[in-house]
């Protein structure tokens, strides 16, 4: 369970540019590329609040679940634009 008040405040940076990915297009897609974003939200915030790990290694691991997940919708998106 994510418990909030153990969060870093550096992590909510990742989980607003995970959310910001749905709104950079308006696609029939949205929906799976909410669920995308909503995965890569919640990954960050299970990550950040693991205390048993060194705080760089849990910023580098924020950044790249930030990464993989836009990378993910960018996928989505370029295949919906080679369907259309």
């Amino acid at each position: 369970m994510i418990n909030i008040n153990r969060m870093p405040s550096w992590v909510w940076l990742f989980v607003a540019v995970c959310f910001l990915m749905v709104f950079l297009t308006a696609s029939p897609l949205i929906a799976l590329q909410g669920m995308v974003s909503v995965a890569g939200a919640g990954a960050c915030l299970f990550v950040a609040q693991d205390t048993s790990k060194p705080s760089h290694l849990r910023l580098a691991l924020c950044f790249s679940i930030t990464l993989v997940s836009g990378m993910v919708y960018g996928a989505l998106f370029i295949c919906l634009m080679a369907l259309s």
